[in-house]
């Protein structure tokens, strides 16, 4: 491309990102490319040799996205999970239709050697982990014609060879924000409600070997303060609602505190942010607490989470992890229900040394300590830069990965205009866990999120712990067993569920799924499942009645205990203002929640529920659940509702 002498050459970004929801489209900023152009940009002799020429920021159609580069010099993508597949389609058309185009790759998905350059030729620069001091470097070294081999961290041709540079972890973190630069003010008002990522620190102590921030292995560099409070004021005057924080560990610094008070005093007077989703720390429960408390009670913030991966000692080992004394766990949990502060537990499947049965006790052990409400179990997926996804890694612990189409949830399936499938590697097997390990396992854990965390038969299962002895753990295996061996509505949708996971770990499906009744919206495994079942509810409470009548409970006791658990599931279709019971369900459940013991009263009990609005079924399935699902609205028995004044409470 020959460019006229005075003229500036254009410097276009691309960081395709999904459109979330269907008549509401969400998206997210283009943070990461934002922050290399204000960095690269705030250089006096980079402006005045190159043009800022705007972001391809969603997944728009390639030859769209094609007509809105202008003469580019260069196209710079950031690649990750949800668009790599993308950013290498539009690379090449690029290619074809600007053949001197200078075409650059980075992101989480660039590996940390030359790997993308070999494989794919229409790209010409990588930059490894942290871009904006390269990006910055290779722009100046193209216009003075200086050396790239002098730049770290990248990987470029060279006289038909692909060259790799050193590696430099770096100290510097005064970088200029995206946000009050103004390089997102050409899009701000393209009518999309947008979402935004926050960093007030950057870095991560941990070495976790799952996940690629640890592995970067550079230390944790705080953001300037008056920079995190310009970022948070620019938030707030554009109207802006949801917040992610991309620290690796918010809570580590006392100052965290101080960044959640300027957001509540920003929320006071411009009515936004609404939300903050953040990673917190698990070394600094103290601080933890104090930011959770003061997020729940100003309704900022969705759920405190306490994480543990896995809750076997020798996997925790094998992958460079140290979880929360179990006891201790317990503790939090009761003092966040004191507080009325939600929480989550999130476990990865499967990592080396686990079993198909260690992984069911320790779910087991999650229930049995108090965490009913919110569990995530996501499948191990590879990703290039984690110590996991090296070759040394994977052959040490037997690991095998099967490569899956990659459907991000809640989207519209038509969303994606590029008509690109994504993929991403997850593990199906290891050296301790077969592939049908997997999908049992895997099957295991979307039966417990469905029925007991989203409520199903959460009550059931836990009068039966009590009571009778019977753990979560045999309860759930009984009855997935129970429901494979019927013939009736359990059956059918426990197959479908299952029919699911083995597709997935053949590479032949992903784990997002639409189904039309609900919306045209796509949602996780064991959301569709909660669907199905409560689309057939009634149905599904037959066929449940037989499998508890296997269980000794007096017949009158067993009855109301169903229909008491049946009647707090709220369900689009029939709406209840109250419901009554024989027996004091409502309190010996408070009770238990509330990391007490009480005794079942056979005493008639009365419930005034609240929140029991009638809403078509695309409409409970984004607000009661995708919303609301951990605020536990999936259920009655939360802050939305009462005893019946003057009724045994």
């Amino acid at each position: 491309m020959v460019f006229e002498v005075g003229r500036k050459k254009n410097i276009y970004f691309v960081q395709a990102n999904a459109v979330y929801g269907d008549s509401v489209k969400s998206v997210y900023l283009p943070y990461a490319t934002g922050c290399i152009a204000a960095y690269a940009f705030s250089d006096e002799f980079i402006s005045s040799q190159y043009s800022f020429g705007g972001y391809v920021y969603t997944r728009m159609d390639i030859n769209k996205a094609l007509d809105f580069l202008k003469d580019p010099y260069m196209v710079a993508f950031s690649c990750t999970t949800w668009n790599t597949e993308y950013s290498k389609a539009l690379s090449k058309a690029v290619r074809e239709r600007y053949p001197d185009c200078k075409i650059l790759f980075g992101g989480h998905n660039v590996p940390p050697d030359d790997t993308m350059l070999k494989q794919n030729s229409e790209v010409d620069f990588l930059i490894h982990g942290e871009g904006e001091i390269p990006f910055r470097q290779i722009l100046e070294a193209l216009s003075r014609e200086g050396e790239l081999c002098d730049i770290c961290n990248i990987s470029y041709r060279h006289n038909g060879e692909t060259i790799t540079t050193k590696t430099l972890h770096y100290d510097f973190i005064d970088f200029p924000s995206p946000y009050t630069e103004g390089f997102f003010d050409s899009i701000i008002n393209d009518g999309y409600d947008f979402s935004v990522i926050l960093e007030t620190n950057r870095g991560c102590p941990n070495r976790c070997a799952f996940c690629d921030w640890g592995a970067l292995k550079s230390k944790v560099r705080l953001f300037p303060w008056e920079k995190v409070c310009a970022e948070l004021l620019w938030i707030a005057e554009k109207g802006i609602d949801y917040i992610y924080c991309a620290d690796a560990n918010f809570g580590l610094f006392d100052r965290d505190v101080e960044v959640v008070n300027e957001m509540l005093k920003l929320k006071e007077k411009y009515g936004h942010p609404q939300k903050f989703k953040v990673n917190f720390s698990k070394n600094r429960i103290e601080v933890v607490n104090r930011i959770s408390s003061m997020m729940s009670r100003n309704n900022m913030g969705k759920a405190q989470t306490l994480s543990f991966q896995s809750l076997d000692p020798e996997v925790l080992k094998n992958v460079g992890r140290k979880n929360l004394d179990i006891k201790y766990f317990k503790q939090l949990i009761s003092f966040y229900n004191e507080e009325d502060i939600q929480t989550y537990s999130e476990l990865i499947l499967p990592l080396p040394g686990e079993t198909k049965e260690s992984f069911k006790n320790g779910v087991n052990e999650l229930l049995l300590n108090g965490q009913h409400k919110s569990l995530n179990v996501y499948p191990c997926e590879l990703l290039p830069n984690s110590i996991m996804g090296s070759k040394e890694y994977k052959e040490k612990f037997g690991l095998s990965s099967i490569r899956v189409p990659f459907v991000q949830y809640h989207c519209r399936e038509d969303s994606d205009e590029s008509g690109v499938t994504e993929y991403s590697d997850i593990v199906v097997k290891t050296a301790d866990m077969t592939a049908a390990d997997f999908a049992d396992s895997y099957l295991f854990a979307v039966t417990v999120q469905a029925m007991h965390i989203l409520g199903i038969t959460r009550f059931v299962s836990v009068y039966l712990c009590n009571e009778k002895g019977i753990d979560y753990k045999e309860f759930y295996t009984s009855l997935i067993e129970y429901a494979q061996s019927t013939d009736g509505y359990m059956k059918k949708i426990f197959d479908k569920t299952y029919k699911k996971i083995v597709a997935v770990s053949r590479g032949e499906s992903s784990l997002a799924e639409c189904d039309e009744r609900f919306g045209n919206i796509t949602y996780e495994p064991d959301e569709i499942l909660y669907l199905r079942t409560l689309y057939g509810i009634d149905v599904f409470f037959d066929e449940l009645s037989d499998f508890i009548g296997r269980f000794d409970i007096e017949e009158n006791l067993c009855r109301s205990l169903l229909k008491f658990q049946k009647d707090m599931i709220r369900h689009p279709q029939r709406p209840l203002d109250t419901i009554d019971s024989d027996y004091g369900f409502y309190k010996y459940f408070c009770d238990f929640f509330s990391g007490e013991n009480s005794e079942l009263l056979c005493e008639n009990e009365e419930i005034l529920l609240t929140g029991a609005d009638e809403k078509s079924w695309e409409d409970f399935a984004r607000f009661v659940l995708w919303y609301g699902r951990r605020n536990g609205e999936t259920l009655y028995l939360s802050t939305a509702y009462a005893p019946k004044e003057g009724l045994s409470q």
